[in-house]
């Protein structure tokens, strides 16, 4: 479905067996083209009238991942191809031997692959940078110890060191891209934790509902802590001088990433969630210069960015 920004009217509406339900998929615009993922497969639609481009069924891939203007599909643990999000067609296909069954994560228009030896363990994080238009790979960097992509600009790339166990955030590595220094900020406690990074601050998000901001760059662990109140919140969106995150009760909240602050959130939308609260709440999506948050009727509502005002 295509809603007018404006006026919230649909402009139009398709069904498609390939997607049972607006949580089977995910939408990306890529390529000018509308990318709908469902159970069946990945399903392109012209934005203007929801019209199909192509389909590719998806059921021989392990994993996939959208970045820039082309589609990444990993086969086999070691075997990827490359899609053109506007035609379809295949640009490369080739292995990627230095890194089999990688997690594939896309930062400022750069692509890493990283994996893990021996898998699963907190031995070695290798990440490897992709060109994903050529299918070329750069030189692997390692780093000890299980890391995960938090975020990345132009200069660095932001990656999050889980403790021993792979239970908690122990801390917060700034890799310069130019350099190939490491900055390496310890966390003042161990606890499973969400990342997210804009700019040069790492956003930690806790289960019990506490956000942290991490200065990467000058190695502080603690900018300002913030309790949202929501122990079952969508993973968080960086936009500007605002946080966004979406609750189980249907609410959308905003964080003065300046001052560390809830500074808006709307009314609970528990007639439109089942069983009085969303399991996995949706995460917010900006456009235009607003805040859209999906609940479970399904229906999609929105509300001005930064003041979350309807």
């Amino acid at each position: 479905m295509r809603v007018d920004t404006a006026t919230g009217k649909k402009v139009w509406v398709r069904e498609d067996p390939s997607v049972t339900s607006a949580y089977d998929g995910s939408l990306h615009l890529s390529g000018g083209s509308l990318l709908v993922l469902g159970e069946k497969g990945l399903l392109a639609l012209d934005p203007a009238d929801g019209s199909e481009r192509w389909f590719r069924d998806l059921s021989a891939y392990d994993n996939h991942e959208i970045t820039g203007d082309t589609v990444l599909l990993l086969q086999d643990g070691h075997s990827m191809t490359a899609l053109d999000p506007a035609t379809g067609r295949q640009r490369w296909r080739h292995a990627v031997a230095a890194v089999p069954a990688p997690v594939v994560r896309t930062f400022a228009g750069r692509t890493y692959l990283l994996q893990y030896e021996p898998p699963g363990h907190a031995g070695t994080t290798v990440v490897v940078p992709l060109d994903a238009r050529s299918g070329d790979v750069g030189e692997p960097l390692e780093f000890d110890g299980l890391l995960t992509a938090a975020g990345g600009t132009e200069e660095a790339l932001h990656l999050v060191q889980e403790e021993e166990s792979g239970l908690g955030a122990a801390a917060v590595l700034r890799y310069d891209l130019g350099t190939g220094s490491t900055t390496r900020t310890l966390l003042p406690y161990e606890e499973p934790a969400l990342a997210v990074a804009d700019g040069d601050t790492v956003y930690l998000q806790y289960r019990n509902g506490l956000v942290r901001a991490v200065d990467s760059l000058r190695g502080r662990a603690e900018v300002w802590t913030v309790n949202t109140g929501v122990s079952t919140a969508s993973s968080l969106v960086a936009a500007g001088d605002r946080l966004y995150l979406s609750s189980s009760d249907g609410r959308l909240l905003a964080v003065d990433t300046g001052r560390g602050l809830v500074v808006a959130q709307t009314e609970a939308r528990l007639s439109e969630t089942v069983q009085n609260g969303l399991e996995e709440p949706g995460q917010p999506v900006l456009l235009e210069g607003r805040v859209y948050g999906l609940t479970l009727r399904p229906s999609v509502f929105s509300v001005e960015a930064g003041t979350l005002a309807e």
